[in-house]
């Protein structure tokens, strides 16, 4: 909500290959992102990403992934589709209020063992909601709907 994820002055985190910038960043205002222009400190910083990953990628072979791995993503990123049932948006609408009241910046130690012990019983109801649409191929190992 607030940011975190930690950068050098270039954008770059500790992932190689990995950048971020913006409010997703601690920021040049650190964790406060109300501390700051949201969106003039995200259109400078990701103008410098964006450079720096230009660089980065630069003469680099593009990656290569088995077939297999990609599947097994696809699988995985896809199965609330194959899913029915469960109301997602019910489940969503209880997460943000549970994060703004017990986890938002007016909270305490129990409120946020109730946000915690919530957000685990919602993360184990997503493995079995399903969502509306259906499932189209994403990579060009496969055609069709799968």
């Amino acid at each position: 909500m607030m940011g975190g994820v930690v950068v050098d002055t270039a954008c770059r985190t500790a992932i190689d290959g990995l950048f971020a910038a913006g409010e997703d960043t601690g920021g040049v205002h650190g964790a406060n992102r109300l501390g700051g222009n949201g969106v003039a400190e995200s259109t400078v910083f990701g103008g410098i990403a964006g450079d720096v990953m230009a660089d980065f990628v630069a003469g680099r072979a593009a990656p290569r992934h088995a077939a297999a791995v990609v599947g097994d993503v696809v699988e995985r990123l896809t199965a609330p589709l194959e899913r029915r049932g469960g109301d997602l948006y019910a489940l969503q609408r209880e997460l943000r209020e549970v994060m703004w009241e017990r986890a938002g910046l007016v909270r305490d130690g129990e409120g946020l063992k109730i946000a915690a012990a919530t957000a685990d019983r919602i993360a184990g109801e997503l493995a079995r909601v399903g969502v509306p649409g259906e499932r189209r191929s994403i990579w060009r190992g496969r055609t069709g709907s799968t």
